[in-house]
């Protein structure tokens, strides 16, 4: 994953033990400090149809001729 899939997000991570789903953090564009911290119904809306416009990826169900054994104790796919 690039930015470039992202719209150009200057926040894309990866982390190991995220390989089976991904976290979508977003800041309020208004203020939040009497706790109302949700979007709003039109900002759902937005939300939602932007997330609908990333691919899934194809993830083959194989091993590549390149992967490493995990060994016994690895935190590897915990």
């Amino acid at each position: 994953m690039t930015p470039a899939d992202f719209g150009g997000a200057d926040n894309v991570l990866a982390f190991p033990d995220h390989y089976n789903h991904i976290h979508v953090g977003f800041r309020p564009m208004y203020n939040t400090s009497d706790g109302g911290g949700a979007l709003k119904a039109g900002q759902w809306i937005k939300l939602i149809n932007r997330l609908n416009t990333i691919d899934n990826p194809t993830v083959p169900v194989t091993s590549s001729k390149d992967a490493l054994p995990v060994k016994p104790g690895d935190n590897a796919g915990d």
